[in-house]
């Protein structure tokens, strides 16, 4: 008896989860609606099949190692100004980093080819320093020009010939940078550019070597002055 009681049920309850199952084919299942008319149920199109099948076998290319074949744009779809496309395999794309700016360079004087220039004195008025003839430094502009300053008892109608060389050379056999007559002698200002060999020294020499075996020199730190 109780066999049998088990048998039903299961039975019964095998009816039910029939009943309650879908069918799992194609067709299209209608349903009433309110008003009489029937909406279509539809199970797996035609179109989710072949979208899924080659979905399927976009994948088993990949895990096979064959290269897989991009898509072909849809009509009327551009790409994006200023962007990169970038397929299967490529390297992550570089992207451009802004111009640097680039300093301009120093415009240091321009020097005529052939001998040093002649420098022409400026005169002063007056009296300075004591009666051993020299020259001071009064101005320095860095890597360009140094301004000197001779003193009272400079001597007179004397062709000098300017040369400055490093620090501690006290201008001998140094670069010849212009040629200065003293004229009346006394006190006079001449400026001279500082040649490219010695740009960049810390300090420099410069030295006047006049006729009769008459020289002065000094030394200046290659630095701007106010």
């Amino acid at each position: 008896m109780k066999r049998f009681i088990s048998i039903t049920l299961f039975i019964i309850l095998a009816g039910m989860i029939a009943g309650c199952v879908r069918p799992a084919s194609g067709t299209t299942v209608k349903l009433p609606t309110q008003s009489g008319q029937t909406n279509p149920v539809s199970t797996q199109s035609a179109l989710m099949k072949e979208i899924i099948a080659g979905t399927q076998t976009a994948m088993a290319m990949a895990s096979s190692g064959t290269q897989a074949v991009m898509p072909t744009p849809l009509p009327g779809v551009t790409s994006i100004p200023g962007t990169q496309a970038v397929g299967f395999g490529t390297s992550t794309p570089v992207y451009a980093s802004p111009t640097p700016k680039i300093a301009s360079a120093t415009q240091y004087p321009t020097l005529t080819p052939g001998p040093p220039p002649v420098v022409e004195p400026t005169y002063i008025s007056g009296s300075a320093g004591n009666a051993v003839p020299e020259f001071i430094i009064t101005k320095v502009v860095q890597d360009w020009t140094v301004t000197i300053q001779t003193t009272t008892n400079y001597p007179a109608n004397n062709t000098f010939t300017v040369r400055m060389g490093p620090y501690g050379s006290l201008g001998v056999n140094g670069v010849i940078v212009g040629f200065t007559n003293s004229g009346r002698g006394g006190i006079f200002t001449a400026t001279y550019n500082i040649p490219e060999a010695l740009r960049g020294s810390e300090q420099i020499h410069i030295r006047m070597e006049g006729e009769n075996s008459f020289f002065s020199y000094n030394w200046f730190y290659n630095n701007s002055t106010n």
